[in-house]
Parts: structure tokens; sequence; C-alpha cells
């Protein structure tokens, strides 16, 4: 063999081998798919920063992939709860009723959003992506359930 076919053969077996090196198995890729996304590096509400043990374990839940599943199956009792109310009769025991429901579903989206924005939120990002469009859905039945009080 000359020398210019073993020095190809060389740099053809040492690109082999890093690129064996750089391939994950399919253990690793597994892994990697499985796992949850990490904490953005930024300090969360000006409270928490990326390495507080309270924000990782919010994280943690917010990201666990039950807790998607469970605020969609609330979603779904609360719409159902809404689809029974009797709209003829809106002081009937059956609509007293849920309306004692609807206080307990208002309060598990609310504490969905306090979750994710202690743990998702950065400084920057708390005025525009948790503003009106996550935050009012709650508000408004706190705010009715607050005016029905007095």
């Amino acid at each position: 063999m000359c020398v210019c076919c073993r020095r190809e053969e060389e740099e053809r077996r040492k690109a082999e081998e890093a690129a064996a090196k750089a391939a994950l198995t399919a253990e690793e890729e597994e892994e990697l798919a499985n796992a949850p996304p990490p904490v953005l590096p930024y300090s969360s509400m000006f409270l928490f920063s990326s390495t507080n043990s309270f924000r990782c374990a919010i994280h943690a839940v917010v990201t666990f992939p039950l807790f998607d599943v469970f605020i969609m199956i609330v979603i779904i009792m609360s719409s159902v709860a809404l689809a029974a109310e009797d709209p003829v009769d809106s002081q009937s025991q059956w609509n007293q009723k849920l309306t004692y429901f609807d206080y307990g579903f208002t309060c598990v989206f609310g504490i969905e959003v306090l979750l994710k924005v202690s743990t998702n939120c950065t400084n920057n990002t708390l005025h525009m992506e948790y503003g009106t469009f996550k935050v009012s859905p709650v508000q408004l039945p706190h705010d009715g359930l607050y005016f029905n009080c007095f």
C-alpha cells in the first residue's frame, strides 16, 4: 500500500471514530427526548434565580407530563359544569351547587398560573407573555367572586 493510501485510510478511520463518539446511543437519545426542558437561566419575577430550589421544584411539577393532562381534565370538567347550568332559573339549587364547583375550578386555574409564572416567567416576559391572555381568564372569575361577596 502506498503512503497516500495509508494516509487516506488513517484519516477515514479517524473520521469514523470521531463520528462514532459524536453519535449518541439509542438509550442516550431516548433519555434526552424524555428529559424535561431545563430551567431558564434568567431570574423569575426578580425573585427566583435559575438555581433556586423552590423554582426548580415548581419547574419539575409544571414540566411533569401529567400536569398538562390534569389541567386539560379540569378544563373539560369546567366546560361541562358551565354547560350544565340552568339559564332559565339562575337561582336554582342546581346552579348554586355548580357555583361552588366553578370556584374550585377557578382556584385550580389560578394555582396553575401562579406556578407557571413563578417558574417560566423571566423579568422581561412578565408583562408581555403573562399579561392579558393568560391571567384574565383567571382574574375575571375572581373579580366576580369578590363582587358577589359584597
